[in-house]
């Protein structure tokens, strides 16, 4: 059982015949694994990216569903959209300092990943990137990031811990509904805006800071989550207008 390859001149994988149950190294002369090259692998476990590699192209492994690693080299500067789509065996993943961008959907509905190390290179995050990764427990987010895109953590199920540095803007809609585990929040200054539903149906947020009195915080951002919610924030803030104005309890600070 093997793997046969397809390379044009410009050392752009085309297409890969899967003769293979077990782990497939890329030839080390593939620039980029191009998009769905990979996708109807099904069976394929584990892979090996070679250094010449700069980029993972779009749905380039999507669906591999017993696809549990993944070694990606520090020549990789992008992730595309839906690249690891659907690949519910994969249960940690480390991104090199060299990755600068995460596509939409990158990551998302890998219901094994427990672990995702993001360098503090990335500027950009695609809507949906980590959305239903079930296992996923805690998280970082890359003080690079200008933005939380809609849904990037919708519906992590078992995220209790998330760290927003000082440097994110705003945080888009749905960005983290439904994080069921989600206990605390701190939003640091540097962020002006949560989006609609940002929050939703987190039951288990119990406590919120919101550093910047002049953070907008828009419609239900806050609902349905636990009854013992309490936002802290400024004086005066838009965020204390938003509590009182919903019924979630505030405290100044």
């Amino acid at each position: 059982m093997a793997v046969k390859f397809t390379i044009n001149k410009n050392g752009v994988l085309e297409k890969a015949e899967l003769i293979n149950e077990m782990g497939v190294v890329i030839p080390d002369r593939v620039r980029g694994a191009g998009d769905r090259e990979y996708c109807d692998f099904s069976n394929l476990t584990a892979v090996n990216i070679p250094g010449s590699a700069t980029s993972i192209g779009a749905g380039a492994f999507s669906g591999c569903d017993w696809l549990a690693g993944a070694e990606i080299p520090g020549s990789v500067t992008r992730i595309g959209d839906k690249a690891f789509y659907d690949c519910y065996s994969l249960a940690a993943v480390t991104l090199p300092d060299s990755v600068t961008e995460i596509g939409e959907d990158a990551f998302a509905d890998c219901n094994s990943l427990a672990s995702a190390v993001l360098s503090d290179n990335i500027t950009s995050i695609g809507e949906r990137a980590f959305a239903w990764c079930e296992s996923l427990t805690e998280l970082t987010v890359p003080k690079s990031a200008a933005s939380i895109c809609d849904r990037t953590f919708y519906a992590c199920s078992l995220l209790a811990d998330v760290t927003i540095p000082d440097g994110i803007i705003d945080i888009g809609s749905e960005a983290f509904s439904y994080c069921g585990s989600l206990r605390s929040v701190e939003i640091p200054k540097s962020v002006t805006l949560i989006g609609e539903y940002a929050f939703e149906w987190c039951r288990s947020l119990t406590s919120v800071t919101i550093a910047n009195g002049n953070t907008e915080v828009k419609i239900n951002a806050f609902a349905n989550c636990s009854d013992e919610l309490i936002i802290h924030a400024p004086a005066g803030s838009c965020a204390e207008r938003y509590a009182v104005g919903n019924d979630i309890k505030f405290e100044t600070i």
